[in-house]
């Protein structure tokens, strides 16, 4: 009797839209033991709008070139790359030393994230991998191309899986504290490059060190120790302005001292990465005690999708689907994609905490009132049943190929 309740339930398309989604894969975290490896990338927006104008923009963004003169007399003045205004933050973190850059942008396009990491990549070289979620600024032609140009591999996220992205929303998120008290100023981007400084002078506690001793090995100072300098930083101060630079020390004790510093990075990133595969064991732990069955979808299996965007309305369906297995989207496992039940393909990967099996129910007659089962359903559109030539349109009852 049992067993007979549960297959009916997971033959039920009513019962399978709803329902609460539950924690069915263990965790798979990357492991980077470089810096420069692994790069993840975001866009925050919207925050209120800057009006800037042309040289104001290039004071901001290019401050090199900020004595030169713009010739504009006769000319509008026009805003930043034809846009009236910033508006977002483009981010990039390293995930060995979580090292994070921030530029100022007009818009969340793939031209403008293309621009920052042509100046990253010229500045600090590009890494090996570019992990990022599926939005059209990222997943677009154009970032194909560039990215193919300079031998970067992109690997998109699951679509709305946030911990797989952990790394990068955390960041965002505390980029966003550090810029709330200044957001509110009409020249906000100017700050931006402050914010990010700051955030990469903390120090990550788990780690022990800041993101700048990971990546650079110094610790750079803060505006509070340049206004009341450290005792260590006076006496330099006083020693360099009191030195005979004709007692140089000869080659051999500069040498030795870059080596030394050498010495001092390597051995605290192999600090680093001991105490990071520690601190992913303990936390794959606690997250593995939330996972209460463990599920392993095979190809052809049948699925409902979790719907992130409406899931939370009163009255409206959880889940969608059903839609078919077919295959892993990852080497870890953890990810599946899926197809249409007519044969369409879709697009996006999914974590399989976001899916829940659907299963056919077999041995009984079909009546006119049976659940009709929709062979397409526009994701993006939140629509379940679009239309469809009538021998496409629905399946009742069993499985037809």
């Amino acid at each position: 009797m049992t067993l007979d309740t549960r297959d009916y339930i997971l033959g039920c398309l009513e019962c399978c839209r709803n329902g609460t989604a539950r924690r069915t894969q263990t965790q798979s975290s990357p492991r980077v033991d470089e810096p420069m490896i692994l790069f993840g990338i975001d866009f925050i927006g919207l925050i209120p709008n800057s009006n800037l104008t042309l040289e104001e923009t290039i004071q901001c963004c290019y401050p090199q070139l900020q004595y030169f003169n713009f010739e504009t007399k006769g000319k509008l003045d026009y805003g930043y790359s034809g846009k009236g205004s910033f508006s977002h933050v483009f981010m990039a973190i390293d995930y060995f030393s979580r090292f994070v850059w921030a530029f100022p942008c007009a818009a969340p396009y793939q031209s403008k994230a293309i621009r920052c990491l042509i100046w990253l990549f010229g500045l600090f070289g590009c890494p090996i991998v570019i992990y990022a979620n599926i939005g059209t600024h990222f997943a677009g032609s154009k970032m194909a191309r560039f990215l193919k140009s300079q031998e970067v591999l992109y690997i998109p996220a699951p679509s709305a899986a946030k911990r797989a992205t952990g790394m990068i929303e955390k960041a965002n998120d505390l980029f966003e504290r550090v810029m709330k008290g200044i957001a509110v100023k009409p020249d906000w981007p100017i700050y931006v490059h402050r914010a990010a400084y700051e955030m990469n002078r903390r120090k990550i506690k788990h780690l022990g060190h800041s993101p700048y001793e990971i990546l650079f090995g110094y610790h750079p100072p803060s505006s509070l120790e340049l206004a009341i300098p450290h005792i260590k930083r006076t006496k330099l101060m006083l020693d360099l302005q009191n030195f005979d630079f004709e007692r140089l020390d000869s080659e051999e004790v500069m040498a030795e001292a870059v080596f030394h510093h050498v010495a001092k990075v390597e051995a605290r990133r192999s600090d680093i990465l001991r105490k990071d595969d520690w601190r992913r064991q303990v936390q794959k732990g606690k997250h593995d005690l939330g996972v209460s069955q463990y599920r392993n979808y095979t190809l052809g299996s049948l699925v409902m999708v979790y719907d992130h965007i409406h899931a939370k309305e009163k009255l409206h369906a959880a889940y969608r689907g059903p839609f078919v297995v077919t295959g892993y989207g990852g080497h870890n496992r953890k990810n599946f994609s899926i197809q249409q039940v007519n044969g369409e393909r879709v697009k996006n990967t999914f974590h399989g905490d976001q899916l829940k099996p659907f299963r056919l129910r077999e041995g009984y007659l079909v009546t006119e009132q049976e659940q009709t089962i929709p062979t397409y359903q526009n994701l993006r559109a939140g629509k379940a049943v679009v239309k469809k030539p009538r021998k496409y349109e629905h399946i009742r009852g069993a499985w037809k190929s």
